[in-house]
Formats: C-alpha cells, sequence, structure tokens
C-alpha cells in the first residue's frame, strides 16, 4: 500500500521534510524509516531531514557550524536562533542567504552508519540546491541590491 496516492505531474517534484529530534521511546523511527524508503523508490520523491530541527537549517544561513551548547536538544534552538538573529529568522529577507546556508549544510552534513544526518547534520541543502537552482538570477540580484 503507497504512503501517498499523490503523482506529482511532469517535472514536479515532492519533498518531505522531517526533523529527527528523537522521541523518548524512538517510536518516530519506523515512520521516518518508511518514508526515506518510500521517497527513494519513487520518482520525483525526495526527503531531507533535520538533526535534530529545522532550525538548525535556518542557522545555516548565517553560521558555519552549532556553537553552543545544547545543539543536539532541538528545544533549544528556536531561542538560540533569536538570539543570533537580532528578532528571529525573517522569512521575507533572510532566504537571500540561502546559498550561504546551502555551503555551510554542506560542510557540515556527515551522516551515520544507518545513512541518517548526525547531529548538527541537515539535508535540507538538498531541497535548497533545487531552489536556488530555479531562483539562482533572482536571489542574487535581490542580495546585491539589498548590500548597496
Amino acid at each position: 500500500m503507497p504512503i501517498c496516492s499523490f503523482e506529482p505531474e511532469n517535472n514536479d517534484e515532492v519533498w518531505i521534510v522531517f526533523d529527527t529530534d528523537a522521541d523518548k521511546f524512538l517510536s518516530r523511527e519506523p515512520q521516518i524509516n518508511l518514508v526515506r524508503d518510500y521517497c527513494s523508490k519513487t520518482k520525483n520523491w525526495f526527503h531531507a531531514e533535520s538533526n535534530p530541527c529545522f532550525e538548525l537549517w535556518l542557522y545555516y544561513h548565517f553560521a558555519e557550524k552549532p556553537s553552543f551548547e545544547g545543539f543536539h536538544i532541538s528545544k533549544i534552538w528556536k531561542s538560540k536562533l533569536n538570539e543570533f538573529i537580532c528578532g528571529g529568522f525573517d522569512s521575507r529577507k533572510y532566504p537571500l542567504f540561502i546559498a550561504d546556508a546551502i555551503e555551510n549544510a554542506k560542510s557540515n552534513y556527515i551522516i551515520n552508519e544507518a545513512g541518517r544526518p548526525i547531529v548538527g547534520s541537515t539535508e535540507l541543502f538538498k531541497l535548497g540546491e533545487t531552489i536556488y537552482k530555479m531562483m539562482s538570477d533572482k536571489i542574487d540580484r535581490m542580495r546585491k541590491d539589498s548590500e548597496q
């Protein structure tokens, strides 16, 4: 039985993004493994896992490496992100730094023996690369304009 009956059209892609933050009994592991397996076998379906949380990807827009105590705990990330970026991540202007986020995330990407990102690693650079390919001219132009 398929996970989903949705079928992308033409060159559409489906991306499933999830966090690795472990629950007490590791009950999410079977679902994560099922999604990863399904995406790897299904045309135009992709997954991007972030360990421990999505905020790691946002952090990589401005920093090369997590450098604070407790970065392995997902609930700490939101407050640290707000401390690091005055006022928090502004989705109206900070996506202009996606090329930096891709580079920083790739340079910190390490997988464990099961092929999953270790703490401090995210696969969101893969989705970022897809977006950046389509939008790089516009993003680069807007970033240059914002720096003047």
